[in-house]
């Protein structure tokens, strides 16, 4: 990922007002594309595993009166749901649509005057390359949209993607009725009061929803830690994995950044078909079942158990 200043200056003019703006490139080497974006406009980046969104860029005004995005997805449908809206949402919301085309690449324009009836105007270009769709979402408030029309813009037609994003390669979906657990650990010893990051990801191609239990215990300490349960009905989702305490005067104590005490700490994912857990408790969700009946009555969809911490005192 390159951020790269670019020294042009457009200007427009409105009347006897004439405005000058500095655009930044952004190049992104992943996903073989770039974009310019007003130089002073705060910049944001994500990479997620939930749903469908693999990449995402957003940039705004501090004032919150424009952004825009630009997304890199496997499922538009879930990501951009316009063609699901009825003729009347499309007529009540002022939705038009359109081809288009921006640096070779065809696509579509979705342009909403009224988006959800929120007061919010936006234009999006979608343009599908290989199993991927890129996105530019441009959004602003309806009063103001005139102002930033201009920006929106040379922003959208400033997008190249390479010919490269043609040969990327998808995620393939897990096996049918499978759940697949990867743990994105980056640091697994650690010092008293260190910074702890991880997080897990879940990808599944069950049609029901799973129970997820996050479960620490801690060498030489009875008992566990089941800092919290999780509903799950997305085939793709991750979750940030919080640090847990077991002492001898708080048996679960959170803190999600830091271990306070030296020990050796071991998570793990445990994973339940939830439909499966609910016939054989009885119950009608998961708050009204207890941990241990789950454990000791309902058996593991998936179980993935992974020591992957150890916190040392130091010297």
């Amino acid at each position: 990922v390159v951020l790269a200043l670019l020294l042009v200056v457009a200007s427009f003019g409105y009347g006897c007002i004439e405005e000058s703006v500095v655009y930044q490139t952004y190049i992104n080497d992943e996903y073989k594309f770039k974009v310019s974006y007003p130089e002073d406009w705060k910049k944001t980046l994500s990479k997620s595993q939930e749903e469908v969104i693999t990449f995402q860029i957003q940039n705004y005004i501090e004032e919150g009166e424009a952004l825009f995005s630009v997304l890199v997805c496997t499922d538009i449908e879930k990501v951009y749901s316009y063609r699901q809206l009825t003729d009347e949402d499309k007529e009540k919301f002022g939705v038009t649509t359109r081809k288009i085309t921006v640096n070779g690449r065809e696509g579509e324009e979705v342009f909403m005057k009224d988006a959800g009836g929120y007061k919010a105007t936006t234009r999006a270009v979608i343009i599908p390359v290989g199993e991927l769709f890129y996105i530019i979402h441009c959004q602003s408030t309806m009063e103001n949209y005139s102002d930033y029309a201009h920006i929106f813009d040379y922003v959208i037609n400033s997008l190249e993607i390479s010919e490269e994003a043609e040969l990327i390669p998808t995620p393939a979906p897990p096996e049918p009725g499978k759940v697949e657990i990867t743990l994105g650990i980056p640091k697994t010893s650690l010092s008293v009061g260190e910074k702890f990051e991880g997080k897990y990801f879940v990808n599944k191609s069950l049609k029901s929803s799973v129970c997820i239990f996050e479960i620490w215990t801690k060498e030489g300490y009875e008992g566990m830690c089941v800092s919290r349960d999780l509903l799950v009905d997305r085939c793709r989702y991750s979750e940030e994995i919080r640090a847990c305490e077991i002492t001898d005067t708080e048996p679960c104590e959170y803190d999600r950044v830091t271990f306070k005490t030296p020990g050796i700490y071991t998570f793990e994912v445990s994973v339940y078909d939830y439909t499966q857990l609910k016939e054989i408790l009885g119950v009608d969700s998961i708050s009204d079942a207890k941990v241990d009946d789950i454990i000791a009555q309902v058996p593991l969809l998936y179980p993935v158990t992974k020591k992957i911490i150890t916190v040392t005192v130091p010297e």
